[in-house]
């Protein structure tokens, strides 16, 4: 892959909060296929399942992003040059020619890192997460909106 000096410390500095970001996708993945499940579990019970919503909510996995990086990229970079010529002679009946050539490689290498403390300080619930988004569980038939929501913006 070719890239320029700016390309990779752009790279370098921005590639783990990016993975951030990516992470947080992810989560809001696994937490509405948790929803998915309790409306399995659920089944079609039109009954009051208030304890059992509240109950899933409570054990639904806990979103917490902190992570220590050191990144690192090793860059060769490379340049070869090359050059022909040639020279004849002619003397009266004689003639001498010749052709010559000369190829000069130069290498180097290029290291760069950077460190990174990334966190969002806390403990993310669903519940608190849903709720702070403006949609909040309180019946079956607000899980299909929460999973929509946390799917918003992802192929499905």
């Amino acid at each position: 892959m070719a890239m320029n000096l700016e390309q990779l410390y752009t790279m370098l500095f921005t590639a783990p909060v990016r993975a951030s970001v990516m992470a947080e996708k992810e989560y809001r993945t696994i937490w509405a296929d948790y929803l998915k499940n309790v409306q399995l579990l659920l089944g079609n019970d039109q009954g009051s399942n208030k304890s059992i919503i509240k109950n899933a909510l409570e054990m639904a996995p806990v979103m917490k992003f902190s992570s220590s990086i050191e990144s690192e990229v090793i860059m060769r970079v490379e340049r070869i040059s090359s050059s022909e010529g040639g020279l004849g002679l002619q003397v009266g009946a004689f003639g001498v020619t010749g052709r010559f050539g000369r190829e000069k490689t130069e290498e180097s290498t290029i290291r760069a890192s950077a460190a990174y403390e990334l966190s969002n300080n806390e403990s993310t619930t669903l519940q608190d997460y849903l709720e702070n988004g403006g949609v909040p569980i309180k019946n079956k038939g607000d899980i299909d909106s929460a999973i929509k929501y946390l799917k918003k913006d992802q192929p499905d």
